[in-house]
């Protein structure tokens, strides 16, 4: 059972065929029940009913098809008498041969569900590719906003900034050697600035620990595969600071 949203109509029967010869009001009182039947939720029976055994009265018969109840009653009685629809005790109204004409709707309901799953599963896909897209745009724009920042007058003075807190540093050089340590780990920098201080910070950790007395041999063989010659795992915590 369940409502559809269009009803056949044979286009000869209708211009040459027997309901030709009736009158315009009882062509019109004929459609409209067609479309009442295949709009409500018994329309696969081909049954106009407000629910199991309980069907319309005329008033609400006269009043859904917007017609007087004389209009309503001669045409209702003529539909009878030629064999177009026939109404039980229960006051439920059948559509006569209504599987034969109609069945349409229901043979291409399996292909309307098919091609409604195959419309779904093309827009999941698309939506996917989006999404995919949509990342690979966010990420281009972090790495151009980066480098951006990198350049932007306010990182030049933060750098001025870190020449004056670091005066044992070569902050260029550092600033290099921080985007080399960061290209050779596969990691973005996602600001310079934090990039650039955190770097700053470990160095000077490690020249106060050189000069604190560690054992230079225990240093160089710590030292490998960082830029610099710094202790590898020295500065694999600025992802965190940052």
């Amino acid at each position: 059972m369940g409502r559809r949203t269009w009803v056949k109509l044979y286009c000869d029967n209708w211009i040459e065929g027997t309901l030709r010869q009736e009158s315009v009001a009882l062509r019109g009182v004929w459609a409209d029940l067609l479309a009442l039947c295949g709009s409500g939720e018994y329309g696969d029976l081909g049954e106009i009913k407000l629910r199991n055994g309980i069907g319309f009265t005329d008033l609400q018969f006269q009043k859904a098809l917007n017609i007087s109840r004389k209009e309503w009653l001669t045409n209702k009685n003529r539909l009878i008498e030629t064999q177009r629809i026939h109404l039980n005790n229960d006051n439920i109204l059948t559509i006569i041969n209504w599987k034969r004409y109609q069945s349409e709707y229901e043979r291409q309901k399996t292909q309307r569900t098919k091609s409604a799953t195959k419309s779904a599963t093309k827009s999941a896909g698309r939506d996917k590719r989006v999404e995919s897209r949509d990342k690979r745009v966010e990420s281009r724009d972090k790495r151009v906003e980066s480098r951006e920042e990198a350049t932007t007058p306010s990182f030049s003075s933060y750098k001025e900034k870190l020449k004056t807190t670091f005066p044992e540093l070569d902050i260029d050089t550092e600033w290099e050697r921080c985007q080399i340590w960061y290209r050779d780990h596969k990691k973005t920098i996602k600001s310079p600035s934090l990039a650039l201080g955190n770097w700053c910070k470990k160095e000077m950790e490690m020249k106060r620990d050189q000069k604190g007395g560690r054992d230079g041999k225990d240093r160089e063989g710590d030292r490998h595969s960082i830029p610099g010659n710094r202790p590898a795992g020295a500065f694999d915590d600025l992802e965190k600071r940052e």
